[in-house]
This record gives C-alpha cells, sequence and structure tokens, in this order.
C-alpha cells in the first residue's frame, strides 16, 4: 500500500495537511482512489481545522514595486495586473470575470500548519469570491495536488465568509467595481477554478511527445474525474479548469493604475493575454 493512503487513514488528516506530501505522478491513480475511499473524513477533517482568520484579508493590492523572483508570482502578479482592478476591464473567464486580489492569506498565525495562501481571489459575475489556483507550465506538481489545494481553499473560502463578507468584502467590491449591492449572507455555491499555461495542460494530458515528465497516466484520469464530480456534489462546488495564454512581450500591456498612468511591465514577465476553460474531464 502507498504510505499516503495510510495517511489519509490517519485520525486528523485532511486535504490541507495532503498538500504538502510527495506527489509522484506514477500514484496519481491509487491516490484519486484512496481519497474517494475515506472522502467523508477528509472533507469532516478539512472543515474543522480550518484558521478562523477575522482581519488582515489583504483584499486590496498596490500594484508591485519591485519584480518577486519565483515564476509562479510573476505570473499571479501578471495576472491580477490583467484582470484586476489596474486591468481594463477585459473578463477573465466568464465564470470569474475578475481577480480581486492574489496570495490571499489563509493562516491566522503562523503555527496554523498545512495553511497558505490562495493564489489569486477572484469574483463571480454575481460578485462573490472565486478560489483560482495556478501552476506555472513547468510545474512537477499533478492534477490531483492542484484539485486538493483548491478543495482546502474552497472549504476555507466558506468557512471564513461571515468574518469576510462584511464589511472587507463588501467595501473591497464597492471599491475596485462600483458594486453596491451587499454580498449574501449565505455563500451559496463556490467556483473553483485550476489554471495554468499551456505547457502545462500539454505536459499532463501527453500532448507533448518531447516532455513525458508532467505525463497524468491514462488511467488515472477516471478516478480524477470521479473525485472532482463527487467533492463537487458534496461540497456544493463548481470546479472548473482553465488556460491561460501569453502574448508576445507588451501585447498584456493593458493595465491602468488609479491614476492613469500604465505600469510598466516588469523585464520577463508573462504576458497574459486570455483565458479559456477547458473541458478536463468530458469524455474520460
Amino acid at each position: 500500500m502507498d504510505p499516503w493512503c495510510e495517511d489519509v487513514r490517519k485520525e486528523g488528516t485532511g486535504f490541507h495537511t495532503l498538500i504538502g506530501e510527495p506527489d509522484p505522478l506514477r500514484s496519481v491513480r491509487w491516490r484519486c482512489e484512496c481519497v474517494l475511499d475515506n472522502l467523508e473524513r477528509l472533507l469532516q477533517n478539512t472543515q474543522g481545522p480550518t484558521p478562523p482568520r477575522d482581519r488582515d484579508f489583504c483584499l486590496s493590492r498596490e500594484y508591485p514595486g519591485k519584480e518577486p523572483l519565483a515564476e509562479e508570482a510573476t505570473w499571479e502578479r501578471a495576472m491580477w495586473r490583467r484582470w484586476g482592478p489596474p486591468g481594463n476591464g477585459a473578463p477573465f473567464l466568464p465564470i470569474c470575470p475578475r481577480l480581486q486580489t492574489y496570495q490571499y492569506p489563509i493562516k491566522r498565525v503562523r503555527d496554523d500548519a498545512g495553511w497558505g495562501r490562495i493564489d489569486l481571489l477572484g469574483v463571480s459575475p454575481d460578485y462573490r469570491p472565486v478560489v483560482v489556483e495556478l501552476k506555472r507550465g513547468e510545474s512537477n506538481d499533478t492534477v490531483l495536488r492542484m484539485l486538493l489545494e483548491m478543495v482546502a481553499y474552497g472549504i476555507a473560502l466558506r468557512n471564513v465568509w461571515p468574518e469576510l463578507r462584511a464589511p472587507h468584502w463588501e467595501t473591497a467590491i464597492r471599491e475596485a467595481w462600483q458594486h453596491e449591492a451587499p454580498p449574501p449572507e449565505d455563500l451559496g455555491r463556490v467556483t473553483l477554478i485550476g489554471v495554468a499555461p499551456p505547457r502545462y495542460w500539454a505536459r499532463a494530458q501527453g500532448a507533448d511527445p518531447t516532455d513525458p515528465t508532467g505525463h497524468v497516466p491514462e488511467d488515472a484520469w477516471r478516478p480524477f474525474c470521479e473525485l472532482v464530480a463527487e467533492v463537487s456534489r458534496r461540497c456544493d462546488f463548481s470546479i472548473h479548469f482553465a488556460r491561460v495564454d501569453e502574448g508576445p512581450s507588451g501585447a498584456g500591456d493593458v493595465g491602468i493604475l488609479n491614476d492613469g498612468d500604465p505600469p510598466p511591465p516588469f523585464e520577463g514577465h508573462p504576458q497574459p493575454v486570455r483565458a479559456d476553460v477547458i473541458p478536463l474531464c468530458p469524455g474520460r
């Protein structure tokens, strides 16, 4: 038996504690099946320990004044600059037209083990928060790791909503998007989006014959998609996967700061120009 599955069965194990475990491609099928077999307990163990953050939600960002070093961080900032409050109003995705912030904190204190930050916090068409988990093109994280993170942070977002809703989210949405209606008391169905450049998806789906390193085994897709469907049903999540395309240098340079001056892109930053939802599971 995969030692990872033994850990899944341990008392207190939740989606948030599985995120930091090693993530080999050869084990994706067995691990999806293991999560399905233990799903109820994993969900319960994730819902209970969500850190009760009640302040410093970081819903508003200033244009970053220095270039981040990590590739994923440059993508986060570039996407926020393209589709967030500094942008020109072009929609990110129909299910998530806007990006409110990046690196949204989940931890309340440093000792909240297993909890990190949501890569990007989006805005749905009816102005509710959306979890956006980002992977870089060369990431070694599998689609299962992406899904575990999406689910853990979706649960955390729902749990924190009573404290986040008002005045924090209400004020941020009004100031960024001029939306005046109060947010709903019940967050309802939460949208989760896993997004990556085409390179990541080509590797995961075996569409790049020159690089088999990220290819998810074909026999893993069926249990993975079953897991997506079952988590969606039990948690009232709407789970999607999307591709973000990069244009030539300057193609995505559409950000406008509040003072009307276009912020220059950092040298070497990705220039995201469009995003599309991809049908990852139909037909599998």
